[in-house]
């Protein structure tokens, strides 16, 4: 028995007017770099980085009416106008999703009854999965709490934190420090390792040289605070390959 593919974009379920076709999409796009050096046989390498995913299908609408098709084209086209990555979920992902910007430059398809475009998706290089929030609840020096993060690649991670404490404090994770501060009382800071912004008491501030930017690799964390108590949320979305 087949199963039809189900695509939805931004929430418009494009598979309710159209069939899905010919879907492609790279398995694991990445670019690698490459350094020459004069007089030496080939190259050392430098590096390598996930890279942007371009997703192709194509889209055929069945009518024998012509209008109805024209109908058809002008809605899908009105849903993939976004100026600004949507969520792309297909059917045989199991809920995850992309992050992903459409276009559609060719000219479509004419056939007897019939009509298709191809829509390219320029996407994230990863699969999103679930957005998970965990409450914070650490004391200071003697307290702490884990975290599991799921997926097959490292999340950033948002923190909304309010701090008690007085002097120098430490966020650790895993035994190492990643964010520092000098407190005066109570404070609210926030930490976002996607976006690099961070704010203390509303306003923007740079980080401290020797602060790291948290992103945690998938599996279990050990979180702790040195120099005040913890309390606030943290947050991430499972990302994979």
């Amino acid at each position: 028995m087949s199963v039809r593919t189900r695509v939805h974009f931004d929430g418009h379920p494009l598979t309710d007017l159209y069939v899905v076709g010919n879907l492609q999409r790279p398995l694991l796009p990445r670019r690698a770099e490459w350094v020459s050096v004069p007089g030496a046989d080939g190259a050392i390498f430098a590096g390598v980085v996930d890279d942007v995913r371009t997703l192709r299908l194509t889209m055929t609408v069945r009518s024998q009416d012509p209008s109805e098709r024209a109908q058809a084209a002008r809605q899908l086209a009105a849903w993939l106008d976004v100026d600004s990555p949507r969520p792309l979920y297909i059917s045989e992902d199991g809920g995850l999703y992309y992050m992903a910007l459409p276009t559609s430059g060719a000219d479509g398809m004419r056939y007897v009854g019939a009509e298709s475009f191809e829509v390219e998706f320029t996407c994230d290089p990863w699969l999103y999965g679930e957005t998970q929030a965990m409450t914070l609840d650490i004391e200071s020096n003697t307290g702490s709490q884990r975290v599991m993060v799921g997926g097959t690649k490292p999340t950033p991670v948002l923190l909304d934190l309010s701090l008690t404490g007085s002097g120098a404090w430490r966020f650790a994770v895993d035994g190492d420090d990643a964010y520092t501060a000098t407190l005066t009382g109570s404070a609210a800071m926030t930490l976002d390792a996607e976006k690099r912004v961070a704010t203390m008491g509303g306003e923007v501030y740079a980080l401290p040289p020797q602060d790291e930017w948290v992103w945690l690799e998938p599996g279990p964390h050990l979180l702790r605070s040195y120099g005040a108590r913890a309390q606030g949320t943290l947050r991430f979305t499972e990302r994979w390959a």
